[in-house]
């Protein structure tokens, strides 16, 4: 028994995460606790979704919960999985994300998720974009000028 336990307890790389969503999934039975591994690789936004697979009585969860961590295992965000979790701004780095939770099913639960990430654009692009965006209105100003 002590086992299967460690290896339920054990942790998937789901690598650097790029503009591309990351798809997971899992089973288990009794109390469930998984943990997914990832990097950003720059200053980013990320959004976590969750679903529990229910098929009652045979697969299904109870209290399915997603917690995100950083590399030093601090909590950074909790939710139902049901809920989902978004964060803005976080740091390039190593991060963890959990999921607990006690399956109800005969034959124990389901769950699938995605991970998305988007970069946060730098000061520069915002300048950048700014700058266009005076141009095109300056050359619309002239073009209505001379109609």
């Amino acid at each position: 028994m002590l086992a299967t336990s460690a290896s339920a307890f054990a942790a998937t790389d789901l690598g650097t995460l790029g503009s591309d969503p990351v798809f997971f999934n899992g089973t288990g039975s009794g109390f469930v606790f998984d943990t997914f591994t990832f990097t950003l690789s720059e200053l980013s936004n990320l959004r976590i979704d969750v679903t529990d697979l229910k098929f009652p009585p045979v697969w299904s969860f109870s209290n399915l919960g997603i917690a995100l961590l950083d590399s030093s295992f601090t909590t950074i965000g909790t939710a139902n999985a049901a809920d989902g979790l978004s964060f803005s701004g976080l740091a390039a780095g190593s991060y963890a994300l959990a999921l607990t939770g006690f399956t109800t099913g005969s034959l124990g639960g389901a769950y699938a998720g995605v991970l998305a990430a988007s970069p946060v654009p730098e000061p520069e692009t915002y300048a950048l974009m700014l700058a266009g965006l005076g141009i095109v209105g300056f050359i619309a100003s002239r073009r209505r000028n001379n109609v």
